[in-house]
């Protein structure tokens, strides 16, 4: 079964459709819309337009609620009348704020008060321009160019029942649990760690790219003061209660809470360590350690008084040549072995921790720094990987008269104790009674009484086994050391062959506890979605068996992540816009009839509804003609005036270019062949006579 963890598209496993983020709300405040990068590209482009359609309704009801509150049945000059027909005429808020400035320009010299006279008008065109436009600018934002939150299907979720688990092929799932644990470190190194982060669609896939810690870098010894080196200058490491909707995803009810926290130390090895000689072959040497009691047979069954047993490797680098050395130091790669031992309430199998280790809630682990065969160019004093033993020896060209010194670790391997807890708590209860340990012996009883109600204690049990699931290192942080091919270490990735180059500071580590955490806290994350795609076993916690697979499985299509294949809406904000749009819609479309209906109640509308009507641009242009005595007019309060079929209207005065004139050429005309002269471009005389009525260019 090969599986493909971080690197793996979920777009296949992506729910499309309407769901319920409830981070957001449990209602319709959390209703989400997740559609294709295609079809949610049309609905961007609808609401746009959309958008900006209903910017021009209301518009068109602004400009008539200000042409009503200006209009007066008083004489008025001609700014009143011109900021009426800009107010009437101009269709969109743009046109209207750039007219009514030309116009506030072009009266300046005339009036002090022009662009005062104008400055209502132009104010709500600036308004209702920008607003809108900013609006139509920003309804791409009602979702996110890079990654949306969206929903996985639950049907690879369901899949993964009793029987699909017991199908996986073990050597397989083993594979697929090392590849797992190389993508959790990939994950922690790319999205955790600040120096080496890189922005790729990787660190995009989760709620949240990191799950939030605290770190203390000065706390006190974790275990009895005798055992650690140093009563302070230890380590914790505490996410603190993580929610499992806004952390984890869940997209469901229960909530309920996640905590992990570990607190590392490094260890005295004097007086709980010894080298052994075997007294078979005195060249195998082997350090034991005396922090408990073994309880399993690795030991070869017949001392049970130490706990742990590290094979000493020999220093065969001081006697090689000097062309061996070099070609040792660049090929010869063993690195930072990290070896590790652990106990824990539940499960005492391995060993019995000594009273000074015991944890009643913890999971203890001892981590011993395991590397005879890397040798640094300078002195370590990081109590860890300790490097203080010098080795000199002469190197080649260039510069061979000058001595040179590699540092190699001491006998016996040095080791950190950490104690490990992971909470699942009940948001609702108060904070000393809300939490279970997972790594105490798991009563039901216990259980029962953090979640009474036994389809929320399944269903709690349930998702809190997919973070802490076989791909995941929550529960068993130290299978990280011991699998191949992970990079288990910090200083490991400076390595060249068998030499480190580089300077490790004496808190170095503090550095590899923090990065092992953050490792811990990829897999968290990465388990979620391997679970819910069907990647991962699935296991509840607890003891009480799994009755209702519905129940425990009540997380399946509940999971949200975040990809860059979806656009996902705010069903809430594409509500407002289309109901809010459509009403002003409404309102500016059937406006003509609301007012006619209320000049017909209320005669307070008569004069602001006619005088709306008579400054459209085809009413004014019939009073002109009209005035003129051109034309028999019908429909003069209506949006469109018409004369009788066949009658002619006035034409252009251009006699006189900075002042052309509309005229009545009957009423210029003479009982004799009287003429009016117009000008065209080429200035030729175009002439009319009273007699043709028509216009004619002389040769």
């Amino acid at each position: 079964m090969a599986i493909n963890h971080v690197t793996d598209p979920i777009n296949d496993y992506v729910y499309r459709g309407i769901w319920i983020n409830k981070n957001r709300g449990n209602t319709i405040l959390g209703a989400t819309l997740t559609l294709d990068r295609e079809t949610g590209g049309i609905l961007i482009a609808f609401l746009a337009t959309y958008i900006v359609a209903a910017g021009k309704a209301f518009w068109n009801i602004s400009r008539f609620l200000l042409h009503y509150y200006l209009s007066s049945a008083m004489q008025q000059d001609a700014i009143y009348h011109q900021q009426q027909a800009i107010l009437r005429n101009t269709q969109n808020s743009f046109d209207a704020l750039w007219i009514s400035i030309k116009a506030s320009a072009a009266w300046r010299k005339r009036t002090r008060r022009s662009f005062g006279r104008f400055s209502l008008a132009a104010t709500v065109a600036f308004v209702a321009w920008t607003g809108f436009s900013v609006a139509s600018l920003l309804s791409p934002r009602l979702t996110s160019n890079n990654a949306n939150e969206v929903q996985l299907s639950s049907k690879a979720c369901l899949n993964n029942t009793e029987a699909e688990r017991n199908a996986f092929n073990r050597t397989s799932i083993v594979s697929d649990r090392s590849q797992a644990f190389l993508e959790h470190a990939t994950y922690a190194l790319r999205c955790y760690r600040d120096e080496l982060a890189v922005n790729t669609t990787m660190c995009q896939n989760h709620p949240t790219p990191k799950l939030p810690y605290n770190m203390d870098s000065n706390a006190n010894c974790p275990f009895s003061r005798e055992i650690c080196k140093s009563a302070s200058g230890n380590i914790i490491l505490d996410t603190g209660l993580l929610d499992s909707n806004a952390h984890l995803g869940i997209n469901t009810n229960p909530k309920f809470q996640f905590r992990c926290k570990r607190h590392c130390a490094p260890l005295v090895t004097r007086g709980y360590s010894e080298i052994h000689t075997d007294p078979d072959s005195h060249a195998f040497r082997t350090a034991r350690y005396f922090y408990g009691y073994s309880n399993s047979s690795s030991n070869g069954g017949t001392n049970n008084s130490y706990m742990f047993e590290i094979p000493l490797m020999p220093r065969n680098l001081i006697n090689i040549s000097d062309k061996s050395r070099r070609l040792a130091l660049t090929y010869m790669n063993t690195g930072y072995k990290i070896r590790a031992a652990f106990t824990y309430p539940g499960d005492r199998t391995t060993f019995t921790p000594i009273q000074a280790l015991d944890q009643s809630d913890g999971r203890l682990s001892i981590l011993f720094m395991d590397a005879p065969e890397t040798y640094h160019l300078n002195k370590v004093e990081d109590p860890w990987i300790y490097a203080t033993k010098e080795l000199n020896f002469t190197p080649s060209a260039p510069n061979p008269e000058k001595n040179a010194s590699l540092f190699i670790s001491d006998d016996v391997p040095q080791a950190i104790g950490c104690t490990t807890q992971v909470y699942v708590c009940n948001p609702q209860l108060f904070e000393n009674q809300r939490c279970l340990s997972i790594f105490s012996v798991i009563d039901d009883n216990e259980v029962s009484e953090i979640w009474p109600k036994t389809e929320d204690r399944m269903a709690v049990l349930g998702a809190a086994g997919a973070p802490l699931g076989f791909f995941s290192m929550a529960l068993e942080p130290e299978l990280f050391y011991s699998t191949p091919g992970v990079p288990s270490t910090l200083a490991g990735l400076t390595l060249f062959g068998a030499v480190q180059a580089d300077y490790l500071p004496a808190d170095q580590w503090q550095k590899e506890m923090e990065y092992h955490f953050q490792v811990t806290l990829a897999s968290i994350q990465n388990s979620m979605i391997d679970v819910m795609t069907g990647k991962a076993p699935w296991t509840p916690l607890g003891s009480e068996s799994c009755k209702n697979e519905d129940n425990c499985r009540k997380i399946c299509g509940y999971q949200r992540v975040k990809s860059t294949g979806f656009y996902s809406f705010s069903v809430l904000a594409i509500v407002i816009i289309l109901v809010f749009g459509g009403i002003l819609m409404l309102l500016a479309a059937f406006l003509d009839q609301i007012l006619a209906t209320l000049s017909h109640r209320y005669s307070r509308f008569v004069y602001p509804l006619l005088e709306w009507r008579s400054n459209s641009i085809l009413q004014l242009q019939r009073s002109v003609h009209e005035n003129l005595g051109l034309g028999t007019w019908s429909h003069a309060s209506d949006d469109v005036p018409v004369t009788k079929q066949g009658e002619t209207l006035g034409i252009i005065d251009t006699s006189d270019r900075k002042h052309p004139r509309l005229v009545n050429p009957a009423s210029c005309t003479s009982d004799s062949n009287s003429e009016i002269g117009f000008e065209t471009e080429s200035d030729e005389n175009i002439i009319m006579t009273s007699v043709t009525n028509r216009m004619y260019t002389p040769l």
